[in-house]
């Protein structure tokens, strides 16, 4: 832990601008309880804060998991593309790739319930409505 009096200038800009150091690491660093006293020293001695991105970037939250819930599914991002988990896990099951026409159906209704045992392939929008939601839209074609 660095001594909170020896806080110059120099070192600050080091941290805060070479080192890309967010204002809250600084201030853990030199035993302050706030973030705020570094951003007052930064405004004291000139200098512009930056943008919080730049000092954030890369960062994942403490609560990632490596997937996401959009909506009522759950999503995992592979080289930056988003998928639905329930996909991967019909394609696994099925040892092929999906047809982008083709829908997943949650057999229980539980959307984030993504077992394969759980899981029905319809062929088409159409088909999933027809066959598995007929008792809201009407009769069984």
């Amino acid at each position: 832990m660095y001594n909170p009096y020896r806080m110059d200038k120099d070192i600050l800009f080091n941290l805060y601008y070479t080192q890309k150091l967010s204002t809250v690491k600084i201030a853990k660093m030199f035993g302050y309880k706030s973030p705020a006293s570094i951003y007052k020293k930064l405004l004291k001695f000139g200098f512009k804060p930056r943008d919080i991105s730049i000092s954030h970037k890369g960062q994942k939250p403490p609560t990632y998991k490596g997937f996401s819930k959009q909506g009522k599914y759950f999503v995992i991002y592979i080289d930056g593309k988003r998928i639905y988990e329930h996909r991967i896990v019909m394609e696994k099951k099925l040892g092929r790739p999906l047809k982008k026409t083709e829908i997943i159906h949650h057999i229980n209704g539980n959307t984030t319930d993504n077992r394969p045992e759980n899981l029905k392939l319809c062929s088409s929008p159409g088909r999933h409505l027809a066959d598995e939601h007929h008792l809201v839209y009407g009769k069984k074609i």
